[in-house]
C-alpha cells in the first residue's frame, strides 16, 4: 500500500533536561503553521515529483495513507499547533478529494503534559487515529536519576500521573526506557515499577555515547539477569522486547528514512530524512548541514539521500564488527555516525559490550523458556556464542 510517514519536528524546546538526551542544542524555536502548510501542499493529493526530486518513492498517482508523526523537543508543549497541523492536513485531503484509506497520528512525548485539559481534549478528538510513544521508567530512583526539569527536579511523579491517565482510557502505548550509567543500577526496580503500574511490556534503548565502564557493564549484566529470572518465575506474558529481538536480521539501514517512505520537516523549514540530523542534535562544528533541502525550494541536495541509500554497500565497518556474530542486529544510526565523525558512512560503535550482554541474557532467557515451559520465543540460537 502506498503510504507515507510525515515527521514534524515542531519545536526544539523542552521542559526537561535529561542527561542522556541526544538533542544537545535545545532552544525555544517553534514551527509556524505556515511552514507546515507549505509542506502539506507539496504532499497532497500526491507528492510533488519536482519538489521532492526523486526522494519519495513513486505512488502511481495515488497516496493510500499517511502517518503524521510529531516530535520535539517536547511536542506536547504545543498541542494547539499539532491540532492545527492535523486540521490543515485533513482540510487539504478534503479540498483535493484525496481518497486516503487511513491516516494515523503518532505523538512522541516525555509524558509530562498528559493530564492537562488541553491534552484530554486533543486525545478525545483523535483517539481512533492516535498512537503514543513515551518514556516511563518505572520507579523514581531510575527515572529521576536522568530525567530532570529545568530546575533540576525529578519528573517521575508527573509522568506517572500521565501514564495512569492513559491507562484509565485503556490506551496502549509504546514505552521505552533509556539505559544510562546514571540509572543502570536501578534497572530491576524500574522493571518492577513498570509491571506494578499495569504495563505489559517494556523496551530499552542503550545510551550510545562512549561512556560505559567495565563496572557499569557488570551491573547491567546482573540487573538484566534479575529481570530474566523474574520473568521466568512469573511467566505471565510480560515482554521485555530486548529478549525477543532477532539479532541475526539482515544488516540494513533502511529504517531511517532512506527508503523514500519517511520524510522530516523541522521547525525552521529544513527537510531531513530523520530529525536526528537537525540543528537541535548536530553540533555546530559540523557546518555542512546534512539536510535535503527546505520547504521553499524543495529537495536541493539529492546527493545526501543518495549517500544514505547506498550505506548497505558503502558502509565502512570496523574490523571488530566484521568478526562479531551478532553485528547484524547491533543498533545503527547514520545520524550518530555523522554527529561523531562527520560521515554517515563510518559506522561508529561505542556500545558493543552492552549489546553483547543483552544478547547473552536473551539467549539464556530463550533457552530457559524452552526448557521450563516448552515455549519457543524465536530464533536467537547464536546469541552470545
Amino acid at each position: 500500500m502506498n503510504s507515507l510517514q510525515l515527521v514534524f519536528q515542531i519545536t526544539s524546546a523542552c521542559n526537561l533536561r535529561c542527561y542522556y538526551c541526544f538533542e544537545e542544542n535545545k532552544n525555544n524555536k517553534v514551527m509556524s503553521l505556515d511552514i507546515a502548510e507549505k509542506f502539506i501542499n507539496k504532499i497532497l493529493p500526491v507528492p510533488d515529483d519536482k519538489f521532492f526530486n526523486g526522494y519519495i518513492k513513486e505512488f502511481d498517482n495515488k497516496l493510500a495513507g499517511c502517518t503524521l508523526i510529531f516530535v520535539g523537543g517536547e511536542c506536547t508543549l504545543y498541542i494547539k499547533l499539532i491540532d492545527n497541523i492535523i486540521q490543515c492536513f485533513l482540510n487539504k485531503v478534503k479540498e483535493t478529494n484525496t481518497d486516503l484509506k487511513f491516516y494515523n497520528i503518532i505523538i512522541e512525548t516525555n509524558g509530562t503534559k498528559l493530564t492537562t485539559e488541553e491534552w484530554n481534549n486533543f486525545y478525545n478528538k483523535y483517539e481512533d487515529h492516535l498512537s503514543i510513544g513515551l518514556s516511563f521508567e518505572g520507579c523514581s530512583s531510575y527515572h529521576d536519576a536522568c530525567r530532570r526539569d529545568l530546575n533540576n527536579n525529578g519528573s517521575f511523579n508527573n509522568v506517572l500521573d500521565g501514564v495512569r491517565n492513559l491507562i484509565s482510557k485503556k490506551k496502549k502505548f509504546q514505552n521505552t526506557i533509556v539505559l544510562s550509567p546514571h540509572n543502570i543500577s536501578h534497572l530491576f526496580d524500574c522493571y518492577l515499577g513498570i509491571r506494578e503500574v499495569g504495563l505489559k511490556n517494556m523496551d530499552a534503548y542503550i545510551q550510545c555515547e562512549p561512556i560505559w565502564t567495565k563496572e557499569q557493564e557488570d551491573i547491567y549484566n546482573e540487573q538484566l539477569m534479575m529481570i530474566a529470572n523474574d520473568m521466568l518465575k512469573v511467566n505471565d506474558g510480560f515482554i521485555y522486547k530486548a529478549f525477543y529481538n532477532d539479532y541475526m536480521e539482515d544488516d540494513c539501514y533502511g529504517s531511517c528514512g532512506t527508503t523514500g517512505f519517511q520524510i522530516t520537516l523541522s521547525y525552521d523549514g529544513d527537510i531531513y530524512s530523520c530529525y536526528k540530523f537537525s540543528d537541535s542534535t548536530i553540533p555546530t562544528w559540523l557546518r555542512d548541514k546534512f539536510n535535503l533541502g527546505n520547504v521553499d525550494e524543495g529537495i536541493t541536495k539529492p546527493e545526501n539521500y543518495l549517500k544514505l541509500r547506498s550505506l548497505n554497500d558503502n558502509l565502512k565497518i570496523p574490523d571488530k564488527c566484521k568478526k562479531c556474530k551478532i553485528a547484524t542486529g547491533c543498533p545503527k544510526c547514520p545520524a550518530y555516525n555523522y554527529k561523531h565523525n562527520g560521515d554517515v558512512a563510518i559506522d561508529t560503535k561505542t556500545w558493543c559490550n552492552m549489546v553483547q550482554i543483552t544478547a547473552k541474557v536473551a539467549k539464556y532467557y530463550k533457552d530457559k523458556m524452552k526448557e521450563m515451559y516448552n515455549i519457543d520465543i524465536g530464533n536467537i540460537n547464536k546469541y552470545g556464542e
